[in-house]
């Protein structure tokens, strides 16, 4: 994998830690529900976001992912691939920077792609493109001709043939790429990833991990993946019991990390306090699954 640019001039940000979406003091919820899924959640995500949000199944992470993705203002969020969704922001402030563009790989895209069997890779980005110029008309600027639709998907792994073979033909892996691919076509500032390592092999997992790493945008990994968190992530946003806790790992009075660490995975060379040998980060990541599995 490896993604574009994200396109950091088109926002004109202070800083590269200026906020560019907010979520104060929200509760969310499905109409046919009896109380909310998440109350009084406050949240915020700049270019240098990288956040692992995890919890129990059925507590609202997907909810949540989709609140944020989706969600404009108070009121109903429109869901594109699910038209028929009663996902409601009923109370607090919800705000998003102008510009901002934001990527999603959802667990039901590579779904998606059953519709699109008999089509290759280059020409179903080829139609997207097309039909997407009259929302979003940037798209015709970074591509231009076949060479460079060819280039982007040869940076998801999608090179030489197999951006000429029909879809139907590739593997599970191959169309997460495909995936991977359209999403990042808008060059987001913030990408979103719903259980990003289904269907990935373990080389594939690494490689995703490393553009995660370099990406220039921010990330919100939902994910079941220890190590995949590990490895991106310094900040978790754990959802249990209707709400969303912010946990960022201690760092002392100069600002640094109380130790060496903070999204490093078990590289670090740090015994840490009482030797565990974990980084600040993987350590509350280790109390946050503790409190997962103890809140049954």
């Amino acid at each position: 994998f490896k993604y574009p640019i994200a396109d950091a001039a088109s926002l004109r940000l202070p800083t590269d830690t200026s906020p560019l979406l907010t979520l104060e003091k929200c509760s969310i919820t499905y109409d046919k529900k009896p109380k909310n899924v998440l109350d009084n959640v406050t949240l915020q995500l700049h270019l240098k976001s990288r956040v692992g949000i995890i919890g129990r199944n059925g507590r609202g992470k997907t909810t949540l992912l989709q609140a944020l993705c989706y969600g404009e203002s108070l009121g109903v969020v429109k869901i594109p691939h699910d038209p028929s969704s009663t996902l409601t922001i009923v109370k607090g402030q919800v705000w998003k920077h102008h510009n901002l563009r934001i990527g999603i790989v959802a667990q039901h895209q590579i779904d998606l792609l059953s519709n699109h069997l008999y089509e290759t890779p280059l020409s179903y980005v080829q139609r997207i493109i097309a039909t997407s110029v009259a929302t979003q008309p940037y798209l015709a600027g970074y591509y231009k001709t076949d060479l460079e639709i060819r280039a982007h998907l040869g940076a998801f792994g999608l090179s030489g043939n197999l951006a000429l073979q029909q879809i139907g033909s590739l593997s599970g892996g191959q169309k997460a790429r495909l995936s991977f691919a359209i999403v990042c076509l808008c060059r987001p500032h913030l990408l979103f990833l719903d259980e990003p390592s289904n269907h990935l092999s373990m080389d594939s997992i690494e490689s995703l991990i490393t553009a995660c790493q370099e990406f220039t945008g921010g990330v919100v990994i939902i994910s079941h993946n220890r190590y995949l968190i590990s490895r991106i992530c310094n900040e978790v946003w754990l959802v249990d019991k209707n709400t969303v806790s912010v946990r960022k790992p201690l760092v002392t009075d100069e600002g640094n990390e109380k130790k060496k660490g903070g999204g490093g995975g078990r590289d670090s060379d740090s015994d840490g306090e009482g030797g565990s040998g974990l980084s600040p980060f993987d350590e509350l990541l280790d109390e946050c699954i503790q409190q997962i599995l103890a809140s049954a």
